[in-house]
């Protein structure tokens, strides 16, 4: 699965990437949303990829789901990716 935090970062990354997202995708309208992600069942999945935004909002929710996740899956943070921008 790949977690974006709006649907403006899921369109980002299709540029950035310059080819569609191999995985499942969840994109959330807002970081609050990750709370209904916590609660849903565990997906059929082993890998979890995080593209949520670098500010302290979106470094808050990295943390709690990688905590909530990286029991169940391998979890990747990919901020890295865009470490230059928000």
């Amino acid at each position: 699965w790949s977690i974006f935090e709006s649907m403006f970062d899921f369109l980002a990354s299709l540029t950035f990437f310059q080819k569609p997202i191999q995985s499942n995708v969840i994109i959330l309208h807002s970081v609050s949303m990750i709370y209904s992600i916590l609660e849903t069942p565990h997906p059929n999945t082993d890998k979890i990829y995080l593209f949520l935004d670098n500010d302290v909002a979106g470094s808050k929710a990295t943390q709690e789901l990688t905590d909530h996740f990286s029991q169940f899956f391998k979890v990747f943070d990919c901020r890295y990716l865009f470490a230059e921008n928000k």
